[in-house]
């Protein structure tokens, strides 16, 4: 309901939410009327969605970390979050868990810790002595530019665990040690509808890890000088039917559709 709901109000034709941030759908919307009782959300179950969507904030509305959940995230949720596919789902609680027992802190607090053991009032500054050795964050590229480095990073715009805004960040924060474009050492592709590293395959209105071709525009960036302006995303059936093609643009851009012509077809897409 939830997840037909956000595609009605902010998908394109092919059910894909291309700009999340810009998606203004209210969980509140979805409540209860007076004798509803079905297809709807009680006032509780609205504000956890709120909660979902807008990240966590610790009690002076502090944002604890860059986004939440996105919306055009929801059909990827039964694996990740919700816990209802019977494979095994709620995975985000598994790996959280196990990272705040023994990755998180400089002294892991181990087996008996609970995910409600964390606060956070207390223990986001705790995480910093680990974030040095894991986070991967800084932003001047100036010596792997000068060496002649190119980087392609990739980011799904609707995966629920590692959600893409800290990605939209960091190419920011780049840009502003940069003094200016990082576009002849690095380019950035966020891509509509597509979960955690494409997966699981078929699940959703996105493309699979294996509906693009990175390594191939970075080969010939690399070794042409051909800079990657756009990949072609293709989005394909469990049987390898082809469903619809479209331009995946280099940020900022993104691929608008022309007007004219088949809105499943790439050629009626362009970057802008």
């Amino acid at each position: 309901m939830i997840r037909d709901a956000v595609a009605n109000q902010c998908g394109d034709a092919t059910g894909l939410v291309v700009d999340p941030a810009a998606c203004s759908f209210k969980p509140a919307s979805l409540i209860c009327k007076a004798g509803q009782n079905s297809e709807c959300l009680s006032a509780a179950e609205a504000a956890v969605l709120e909660k979902w969507y807008a990240g966590p904030k610790n009690s002076r509305g502090e944002q604890l970390y860059p986004g939440g959940l996105p919306k055009g995230s929801e059909p990827y949720w039964p694996l990740w979050v919700t816990g209802l596919e019977p494979a095994g789902g709620k995975l985000i609680y598994s790996f959280g868990l196990d990272f705040l027992r023994y990755m998180a802190f400089q002294d892991d607090p181990g087996e008996r810790y609970r995910a409600a053991d964390f606060d956070f009032e207390k223990d986001p500054p705790r995480l910093a002595f680990m974030a040095a050795i894991y986070n991967a964050m800084n932003p001047d590229l100036s010596r792997f530019k000068a060496r002649g480095g190119k980087l392609l990073m990739y980011h799904g715009l609707a995966d629920p665990i590692v959600t893409p805004q800290n990605t939209l960040d960091y190419y920011a924060t780049a840009e502003k040690a940069a003094g200016g474009s990082v576009a002849d050492h690095f380019r950035l592709f966020m891509i509509p509808g597509m979960d955690h590293c494409g997966i699981p395959a078929q699940a959703g209105p996105g493309i699979t890890e294996a509906g693009f071709d990175p390594l191939s525009a970075l080969e010939k960036w690399a070794e042409d000088g051909v800079a990657p302006d756009s990949m072609l995303a293709t989005k394909t059936d469990k049987d390898g039917k082809v469903l619809w093609t479209r331009p995946l643009c280099a940020f900022p851009k993104k691929a608008t559709y022309s007007g004219t012509g088949e809105i499943k077809d790439a050629e009626s897409f362009r970057c802008e």
